[in-house]
């Protein structure tokens, strides 16, 4: 029977389950929701209300509904026209008009009405609504309630006269997330990460819109967290960071040595720094350069050789050296490396530690003559490992599901 039939057939069920079922289906026809939307119980036209095939002249009469779900599913429905949304924004139920403020078809007519609405929440939605007009959200930002602000601050369509209000909260957070806003206006931006307020130059740090020369200067700042946002930033200077890379101060060493655009030159020398976490940040960037992770393998420090052994371009040399050390879960991070050759692999396929086994199990480039060795292991893990493994021959993980 095809899709239209059963669902014509199911109008006439008298078990409403079975009714609200057809009408919570996606497949169900609109031809169906339209019957079903006439439907006695309330649950069934909250269910049609709901649809995505329910049609939008239906909707417009469900909007009428004496049960205020169904007027709540009808202002969620994406749809609902616009002139059906208006009667619905001036619904006594907050949870009705709260969806319409969510809805993408709300006019810009109905945000600005809606952005004087009784209710925190519906006022909320609207700021947070990527298709709020300037007017609305100019109205918005100097709404009594806090969590209105932070909501202006962040929207997207926020012009840069309501940020620059914003950037003068009173509450720090706020103004944080205004600066860090793209329309932020550039040249407010400049003068400001100067201000004595930390969270006003964190905010300037964050902004993607924010000047190379500008975070160089915050690369510098007295405060930690300022410094590590501007040394984060896709826009930092990449020959501030290489200069950086001998700075005397260690946590910004520590984010040049994290950033994956600092040069392979910088990272040869934080690889020697002072610092165990700088060397450690060194040996997990993905541009630090080979020779930089041979040395770091012979690390005294843990945590070093443990991010050099999990770094996918580690060489060989280094991970051979790795794969007997002292600590398994070392050993383990090798035997799941891709770089791991098939020496390195059949010497950790005869791991004392059965973490390590099964992580050779595992690792993208096993050998068949690995496979073959592990799939004898009486390690219920480990069989399992290589029969989830595609890189496993066939006949190898056919042979484990017997």
């Amino acid at each position: 029977m095809s899709d239209r039939g059963r669902s014509l057939d199911t109008l006439n069920n008298e078990d409403w389950y079975a009714r609200w079922a057809e009408a919570n289906n996606p497949d169900t026809p609109a031809e169906a929701l339209i019957v079903l939307a006439k439907d006695e119980n309330e649950h069934v036209r909250q269910a049609v209300a709901s649809n995505i095939n329910t049609p939008s002249e239906t909707l417009n009469v469900l909007a009428d509904d004496m049960a205020w779900y169904v007027r709540m599913e009808v202002a969620r429905n994406p749809n609902t026209l616009g002139e059906t949304l208006d009667r619905l924004a001036i619904d006594e139920y907050v949870n009705v008009r709260l969806p319409v403020a969510k809805n993408p078809n709300a006019t810009v007519e109905l945000l600005n009405k809606l952005a004087g609405d009784e209710d925190w929440r519906v006022r909320q939605a609207v700021a947070e609504n990527p298709s709020a007009p300037a007017e609305a959200l100019a109205v918005l930002a100097t709404d009594e309630d806090n969590d209105i602000h932070y909501a202006v601050a962040g929207n997207t369509n926020a012009p840069g006269e309501v940020l620059m209000v914003l950037a003068g909260d009173e509450d720090g957070i706020v103004r944080r997330i205004a600066l860090r806003n793209p329309n932020f206006p550039v040249e407010m931006l400049n003068r400001l990460a100067t201000d004595e307020d930390w969270k006003i130059r964190q905010g300037v740090a964050e902004n993607l819109s924010t000047s190379g020369e500008v975070l160089a200067k915050l690369a510098t700042d007295e405060d930690s967290d300022v410094r590590r946002i501007a040394l984060r930033n896709p826009n930092f200077p990449v020959e501030m960071l290489n200069r950086l890379a001998t700075n005397d101060i260690l946590n910004v060493r520590y984010e040049v040595a994290k950033n994956p655009n600092v040069s392979s030159e910088a990272l040869a020398v934080l690889a020697t720094d002072e610092g165990w976490g700088v060397r450690c940040a060194v040996a997990e960037n993905p541009s630090a350069p080979r020779e930089a992770l041979v040395v770091l393998a012979t690390d005294k420090i843990l945590n070093v050789r443990y991010e050099v052994a999990r770094n996918p371009n580690t060489p060989a040399e280094a991970l051979v050296v790795l794969a007997t050390d002292e600590n398994k879960n070392i050993r383990r991070a090798v035997a799941g490396n891709p770089n791991s050759t098939e020496t390195i692999l059949l010497m950790s396929s005869r791991d004392r530690n059965t973490n390590v086994r099964e992580a050779v199990a595992r690792n993208p480039k096993i050998p068949p003559e690995v496979a073959t060795r592990l799939s004898l292991s009486k390690v219920s893990r480990i069989r399992k490992a290589l029969s989830e493994n595609p890189a496993v021959p066939e006949h190898i993980r056919v042979g484990l599901s017997l």
